[in-house]
């Protein structure tokens, strides 16, 4: 077959004009829907019972008791000043260790 003779159904169907424009024909048909819908809420009188379906609902506070506690509060004293640095004798005999005196 040559390539010229082979086309794709799409092409064919809008060739012919069989195909209907399905987008075209939604956002048409939704668009016009929806601009009714929104005129006919405007137009509409409002009911008592329009009121009372968009009340607000008012929920009762939950309280909650327990006879369970919980763990004491920790205190952070930050009037006390930083730990004291070491002291550098401290420092050199602790890298002054021998090799054969560590445990593996």
């Amino acid at each position: 077959m040559r390539p010229g003779h082979i086309r794709s159904w799409r092409a064919s169907a809008q060739q012919q004009g069989s195909v209907m424009p399905w987008r075209g024909y939604m956002l048409w048909v939704g668009g016009t829907l929806l601009l009714l819908l929104f005129a006919l809420d405007g137009l509409m009188p409002r009911t008592a019972l329009s009121h009372a379906a968009t009340a607000e609902v008012r929920f009762p506070p939950i309280r909650i008791h327990s006879a369970v506690k919980g763990p004491e509060a920790v205190v952070i004293d930050t009037s006390q000043t930083m730990l004291l640095p070491v002291p550098n004798q401290e420092v050199a005999a602790a890298q002054t260790v021998t090799p054969s005196s560590r445990a593996f």
